[in-house]
């Protein structure tokens, strides 16, 4: 399966009246390679909807120009608006291109990205093939945690054993070690970093209070920042159930005081990153 359609349960899964998909190539997204992906005869007919006039190869020069080279997008799963570049990369003929922004949108190789429409809006996503099967079933993603979610149960429960399996789970391709999550449990004193006076229970394994562990900048995201490994004590928030509950499901409102506290002790692992408190903050909801 190279190119193609949504069907109708993922359709109603993501309030869509159109989507359309294709492989990225390893030439496309290789290191050193395109770093774009090119848009095929059908996606074209969802992206010249809302985009239909882009500038000629060099896409500096176009700027130059005065020319229009970001395009809007909503960008899927968690829908903040973006921009991207696009081009014809030849002198004559229709070929489109759509550029890749490191932190926004990065496929991989042998990834797949697609286009859809909803609520008159073009949004856009890329996915490994494992991940698209789910979305082609019409089973959506967590926007923190992607579709490791369906781990999540095994990966906590690890954290909390006496002595941890040291399970790995993986979203989207990217694997959490529960020995990094006990690590950052320990560190911790076994006090929750959002809400530490709100009551727990005792874990039954190891009496200690039940804790959970949440990724401050999100699993989801790794697939954005290929060369920086994001399972780390540094970017591991220790929380009890219902804080975890809450910056996952709370409105953006509720828990914005509680998360921008919690990126006071992560600047430095941020920095290193290369991400902005604020691009965080997009992650939940933020504007």
């Amino acid at each position: 399966m190279d190119d193609f359609s949504f069907g109708r349960s993922t359709l109603k899964s993501l309030a869509a009246s159109s989507g359309q998909g294709s492989r990225v190539t390893e030439r496309e997204g290789k290191a050193g390679g395109d770093k774009s992906v090119t848009v095929s005869v059908r996606e074209k007919e969802i992206l010249h909807k809302y985009h239909s006039v882009f500038p000629r190869m060099s896409l500096e020069r176009a700027r130059d120009r005065g020319e229009k080279t970001h395009f809007e997008f909503r960008l899927f799963p968690d829908g903040r608006r973006v921009t991207l570049s696009i081009n014809h990369p030849k002198s004559a003929g229709a070929e489109t291109r759509i550029y890749f922004k490191k932190d926004v949108f990065y496929p991989r190789p042998f990834d797949f990205w697609f286009l859809y429409e909803s609520e008159n809006e073009v949004w856009i996503g890329a996915l490994p093939e494992s991940d698209l099967a789910l979305l082609m079933n019409g089973t959506l993603p967590d926007a923190q945690d992607g579709y490791d979610q369906y781990n999540e149960v095994d990966y906590q429960a690890a954290l909390n054993e006496k002595l941890p399996s040291l399970r790995t789970t993986t979203t989207v391709g990217f694997a959490r070690d529960a020995a990094v999550a006990k690590s950052a449990l320990h560190k911790s004193g076994y006090s929750c970093e959002m809400l530490p006076l709100h009551p727990t229970f005792q874990s039954r394994t190891t009496r200690n209070p039940y804790l959970e562990a949440h990724h401050f900048l999100p699993m989801f995201e790794q697939r954005n920042w290929p060369d920086t490994n994001l399972d780390v004590v540094e970017n591991i928030c220790i929380l009890n159930p219902y804080a975890h509950k809450m910056v996952h499901h709370a409105t953006y409102s509720e828990i914005e005081g509680y998360l921008k506290k919690m990126a006071e002790p992560r600047e430095d692992f941020l920095k290193g990153v290369g991400v902005t408190v604020d691009r965080v903050l997009q992650c939940y909801g933020g504007p």
